[in-house]
C-alpha cells in the first residue's frame, strides 16, 4: 500500500507533540511522539531515518521529565541507525577534501 497517508499523520501527530513540548507539557508531548513513532514503525523499516528521528524526538521528551534510562536505549537505536546511514568519513580523506 501507498504509505504517504501513514508518512503524513505521523508527522502531523509529531508537530503537534513538539507544540506540547514547547508549552512545557511533556506528558503530552510523549503521548504524541509515541503515536508518531508507532505509525512510522508500521509503516517503515525499523532502520529507517524517520522512525530513527521519532526516536529520537521521544527520548527527549523522556530525558526532559527525568527518565534518562528509557531515553538512553531509544537515543542508542536512533544513534546507530544514523552512523549507518551517514558513516563518518576517514580522516584521510578528510584532509584531502
Amino acid at each position: 500500500g501507498d504509505g504517504a497517508p501513514n508518512a503524513l499523520l505521523a508527522q502531523t501527530i509529531n508537530n503537534l507533540a513538539t507544540l506540547d513540548e514547547e508549552r512545557g507539557d511533556l506528558a503530552a508531548a510523549e503521548a504524541g511522539y509515541r503515536r508518531s513513532l508507532a505509525w512510522r514503525e508500521q509503516s517503515l523499516p525499523a532502520d529507517s531515518l524517520p522512525v530513527a528521528r521519532a526516536r529520537h524526538n521521544l527520548a527527549r521528551a523522556l530525558l526532559r521529565q527525568g527518565r534518562l534510562d528509557e531515553a538512553a536505549d531509544l537515543v542508542a537505536a536512533a544513534r546507530r541507525v544514523r552512523e549507518a546511514a551517514q558513516p563518518v568519513a576517514a580522516p584521510e580523506r578528510l584532509a584531502t577534501q
